[in-house]
């Protein structure tokens, strides 16, 4: 792979990163409190 001069494959991957993050902890503090909640 050539190397990437703009480092727009390190941004777009920065990004993916990012969204990755997100999504889970999005989840994570949405998820849990439904989980738990048959329990309370």
């Amino acid at each position: 792979m050539a190397y990437d001069w703009t480092g727009e494959t390190t941004r777009k991957r920065n990004r993916l990163k990012l969204a990755t993050a997100i999504v889970l902890s999005l989840s994570i503090v949405l998820g849990i409190p439904a989980a738990l909640s048959p329990f309370i």
